[in-house]
């Protein structure tokens, strides 16, 4: 009887450490999960209400395109070849590419079908303020 007392013990003891790792395994998780998705926005009021605020646009660089994502040119602007985007010019984002001894960045995109190479760099005096307030010259479609 001291025996299967002992080992009813140990099994209870065992159980409890199971349970006690599953949970903590389930908080982590949790918890990482968590961290990974986008914050919730609020909703949003209907653009008729009197006073309600524009809706906000997301702000990103060249350096944070999703491939697969289409873009519409918002605002004229000139590659580092000088080949100028006007405004409604729309392409798929495919990849991008950054050379960093020249501080250039390879944007490829697919318009009307075929590969297209946009070239920047990525300097004050160049591309530089483009790329980094990329937002303000493409938007997603």
């Amino acid at each position: 009887m001291d025996s299967a007392g002992f080992l009813l013990g140990g099994l209870v003891l065992l159980i409890m450490i199971g349970v006690g790792f599953i949970t903590l395994m389930r908080c982590r998780d949790a918890r990482v999960m968590g961290a990974q998705k986008n914050p919730i926005e609020p909703p949003r009021l209907p653009s008729s209400v009197v006073g309600s605020p524009p809706p906000q646009r997301l702000t990103f660089s060249a350096f944070e395109l999703p491939p697969q994502a289409t873009y519409r040119v918002v605002a004229k602007f000139a590659d580092y070849d000088k080949r100028v985007h006007e405004v409604g010019e729309r392409w798929r984002f495919l990849r991008k590419a950054f050379l960093p001894y020249e501080d250039g960045l390879s944007l490829f995109v697919e318009q009307n079908g075929r590969e297209m190479h946009i070239r920047m760099q990525c300097r004050d005096e160049e591309q530089g303020p483009i790329v980094s307030a990329f937002s303000d010259f493409v938007a997603e479609e």
